[in-house]
């Protein structure tokens, strides 16, 4: 039996070695090739992704022009300094310029440059004909920057945004939201994807589609009269001249941070049961059907959700309020890692236990010191009050499967200190 157990720990251990390989060899490296010159790059083999937009030339005051063009002239004496340009594109969050300097001396050799600088592309007509960093009454070159860290990733990402670099493509990213905004007629469109709920609870997409009319058959209690009249006046005088106000009523459903309220207005129609499901944003909101949509009123105006998304007056901001209102469902988002649980046997806070965290009980056992009090808890998963061989066993066991006395493996501790 003995023989058997240590057989199976083996084969586990192996698999967990296989399934680490497996992993890294199926993820492709991101940024495919290495921060550097290039004298040409074949986007067919790494795809690029370009900005809908190009760079624009800014106004620059007359005094920071003076200062860089007196630096440059420092730099270069040589130079003709009447003959200094400066273009400007833009001011980093940390205070650095983006700029073009050329003079009298400028020289450029005539080959195109192609640029890696971390994820992004950027090209230009010929060597030394680049755009510029210039802080601190010096220059530097946007890769040189990048290479020697005084230009952070973050600052990189203002930079590509500045000046329209292109983006090579993540295999290893997916789109997010994976539908765009607008209307969608059948729930097919949406059976693929994984949802959860405002609060990030797993849901499945038929009961997050029941949960929404749930919210929609019990709206709250509007107890302002006057504001029901405003309601129903201005909807017949900005929506519909024929409705009925003795038969209207108004469900009331909320309202957001910048008094938008959220309601429906009910004419007593009759309306036909074709269901319409909405993407807007990150959210889907199902409606039983087309005419049954809960609207925007602010104003003395009604809006659509999509509508007022669309058209800017509905932020991200506001849009989150109003799915947490309506009780919207919820793109998951597979680029984003889930937070790993604390569990006893965990003891490398990768979320999963594997032989990794065997090994290194074992060494803690053997005097290798944990990095925190939490680690030397989540290690004693037999709770006896040390870290020895007993707990690398539990752990082994509890990878193998099929076994008791595991002792607090995989269990999430009640108090985390």
């Amino acid at each position: 039996m003995k023989k058997l157990i240590s057989v199976l720990l083996t084969a586990v251990m192996l698999l967990s070695v296989w399934s680490c390989f497996a992993v890294s060899a199926t993820t492709e490296s991101y940024p495919p090739l290495e921060t550097g010159h290039y004298s040409s790059i074949d986007t067919k083999k790494y795809p690029v992704e370009y900005p809908d937009r190009k760079r624009e030339k800014l106004v620059l005051d007359e005094l920071n022009e003076t200062q860089i063009k007196e630096d440059y002239y420092k730099i270069y004496p040589e130079a003709d300094y009447n003959s200094i340009t400066v273009d400007y594109y833009g001011t980093l969050s940390d205070g650095s310029m983006l700029v073009f300097v050329e003079s009298d001396i400028s020289v450029y050799l005539d080959s195109v440059d192609y640029m890696v600088i971390g994820k992004y592309l950027y090209v230009t007509s010929c060597k030394g004909n680049d755009i510029i960093i210039y802080k601190n009454n010096t220059f530097t070159s946007i890769i040189d920057a990048y290479q020697n860290g005084t230009l952070s990733d973050e600052l990189l990402d203002e930079t590509a945004d500045i000046l329209c670099f292109a983006r090579f493509v993540n295999p290893n990213e997916k789109t997010y939201p994976p539908l765009k905004t607008g209307h969608y007629g059948a729930n097919i469109y949406f059976k693929p994807y994984s949802y959860e709920t405002t609060d990030n609870e797993p849901i499945s997409f038929d009961d997050a589609c029941m949960l929404q009319m749930d919210k929609f058959d019990n709206p709250s209690a509007l107890d302002d009269e006057s504001v029901e009249n405003h309601i129903k006046t201005d909807y017949i005088a900005n929506v519909d001249n024929d409705a009925d106000i003795e038969k209207m009523e108004i469900n009331y459903y909320g309202t957001l941070s910048d008094g938008s309220m959220l309601v429906f207005v009910d004419c007593k129609y009759y309306y036909s049961a074709v269901v319409e499901y909405k993407v807007i944003g990150k959210y889907v909101y199902y409606t039983p059907t087309k005419a049954e949509t809960i609207v925007v009123y602010k104003n003395h105006e009604f809006t659509e959700i999509l509508d007022a998304y669309q058209n800017g007056t509905l932020s991200d901001e506001l849009l989150d309020e109003t799915a947490e209102i309506l009780c919207f469902a919820k793109f998951v988002n597979p680029n984003e890692e889930p937070e790993p649980q604390v569990l006893y046997g965990d003891v490398d806070n990768d979320g999963v236990i594997t032989v990794l965290d065997a090994t290194l009980v074992q060494k803690f056992g053997l005097g290798l010191e944990p990095e925190s009090e939490l680690i030397s808890v989540l290690a004693d998963v037999n709770n006896d009050g040390r870290i020895s061989v007993l707990d690398v066993t539990c752990i082994q066991k509890f990878i193998t499967g099929g076994y008791g006395n595991t002792g607090r493996t995989g269990i999430e501790p009640l108090v985390v200190g």
